[in-house]
């Protein structure tokens, strides 16, 4: 429902160039929610991704997670290509700008991130914007997540993995999952879930 939403909105807003705010925000609310939904990241995550934390091309990224853990992510083909078109977009609009951080708001700081308050309501006005009645925040997205994964036939280790989870009373299991069946988790997201 949120994905429908926002594909609606991003042409409505695209298809006028003079409203750059409005298509500005479409393209940054999809690219947010589709590498929230897909790679599980939490808000502080995500605020402080950076251009170097990301590689589009293996789709994956380097992040600092809790305790200050250094992880691995991946992200779907989806998010990818949402992340180009919003990474694209930007670079139109602030051609002079040096960016560092992967999402940003539409400031007259646009190079600043985002706060974990500002963040938490962009992402709440998303979903209520959409319609949906559950609780809209950040955290939501991996719980979605790690319910939709074990619905598709994930067990718990791969899903632990998946979403970093350190202990295994989160999880019941010591497995872990190795690199290509994240990539493959992440791509059955992309195809299963979100088309």
């Amino acid at each position: 429902m949120i994905f429908h939403y926002l594909e609606d909105r991003v042409a409505n807003c695209t298809s006028n160039p003079t409203k750059k705010q409005d298509s500005y925000h479409a393209l940054l609310y999809r690219a947010i929610i589709s590498f929230l939904y897909t790679s599980g990241l939490r808000n502080s995550e995500l605020r402080n991704l950076t251009l170097h934390d990301i590689n589009l091309d293996n789709l994956s990224g380097a992040v600092i997670g809790k305790g200050n853990k250094y992880a691995t992510i991946t992200f779907s083909e989806n998010a990818r290509n949402h992340l180009i078109a919003y990474l694209k977009y930007r670079r139109q609009i602030f051609p002079n700008i040096s960016f560092h951080y992967v999402f940003t708001p539409y400031s007259k700081e646009p190079n600043r991130m985002f706060t974990l308050q500002g963040l938490n309501t962009e992402v709440k006005a998303i979903v209520k914007s959409a319609g949906v009645k559950t609780k809209g925040n950040i955290h939501a997205f991996r719980h979605s997540l790690g319910t939709h994964l074990v619905q598709n036939g994930y067990n718990l280790a791969q899903i632990r993995d998946k979403l970093r989870h350190s202990s295994i009373t989160v999880t019941n299991f010591y497995l872990s999952c190795n690199p290509d069946e994240q990539i493959n988790m992440t791509k059955d997201i992309d195809t299963k879930i979100l088309t």
